[in-house]
């Protein structure tokens, strides 16, 4: 993975890139907090909607949430409000499953 998801950033193909964090086994945080720096970094201009399609899958991984919280120190500020904002807006969704929901709330947690 270390390997592989840096050549697929640089190709521009997010849609692979989440399908291989999606579909591996034991993604290390590290990478997955890579993919949420990448999403909300001002300079990769995707939209609203365009971040929470990607954000949707990844935040609702299996993850170590005690290893996240280390790693999700690397976000600045104005990224951590970004990805609060992109959260929120998953919550809204009235069509979410219910692990969806524990998930993306345990994120909110991290940052806050």
């Amino acid at each position: 993975l270390y390997q592989r998801l840096p050549k697929l950033y640089e190709s521009g193909d997010l849609n692979k890139v989440v399908e291989v964090l999606t579909t591996s086994q034991d993604v290390p945080e590290d990478l997955v907090l890579d993919f949420v720096d990448h999403i909300t970094t001002d300079k990769n201009n995707f939209t609203t909607d365009e971040r929470v399609v990607y954000l949707r899958e990844v935040l609702n991984m299996e993850l170590s949430y005690t290893v996240l919280a280390g790693e999700i120190t690397r976000l600045p500020m104005q990224q951590a409000l970004l990805l609060l904002e992109l959260i929120c807006s998953i919550l809204e969704d009235t069509c979410l499953y219910p692990l969806t929901e524990t998930r993306s709330l345990k994120w909110l947690d991290l940052i806050l």
